[in-house]
């Protein structure tokens, strides 16, 4: 079965399931993922399909390729931002579907990175809003800034 690339990125311009499916029912990332045409991958995802788009056993691109797929198609999933972490029906990531040495190392390390990102914007998301709860303290009076001791 060749895919067509253009009428898959069509059908998700217009907010459908593509038509060039895999005959079992698989989304056209998934497909992609698994026979890694990584071209095809980018031309989906700036037709707006979503990198962590589920399939019916809840399993994302990622999934799929971590199993079937090359390893340059693991790689280019993490690099287009895939959640390493992603937890299908039966509550498994693609970590723990991985059975190739490289491909486990490289999740173990997008997965450490991934979560390093996810501390780093939670410290920000808690910074901002600790700074707008004191400014709005201070602009409704309940303080000054002589009575905060900010050691």
């Amino acid at each position: 079965m060749e895919f067509k690339a253009d009428i898959a990125a069509q059908d998700i311009r217009r907010d459908q399931m593509p038509r060039e499916a895999h005959s079992k029912g698989l989304p056209a990332l998934h497909w992609a993922a698994i026979r890694g045409h990584n071209g095809v991958i980018d031309t989906l995802l700036e037709a707006n399909a979503r990198i962590d788009m589920r399939d019916s056993q809840k399993q994302t691109p990622l999934h799929r390729a971590v199993m079937f797929g090359p390893n340059t198609a693991v790689q280019h999933l993490i690099q287009c931002k895939a959640d390493v972490n992603a937890s299908d029906c039966y509550q498994r990531t693609p970590r723990d579907l991985a059975v190739r040495p490289e491909i486990t190392q490289l999740l173990a390390c997008s997965s450490a990175v991934q979560e390093e990102r996810k501390q780093v914007v939670m410290r920000k998301i808690v910074a901002r809003m600790v700074q707008r709860i004191l400014s709005h303290a201070l602009t409704s009076g309940w303080f000054s800034l002589g009575q905060l001791n900010l050691n």
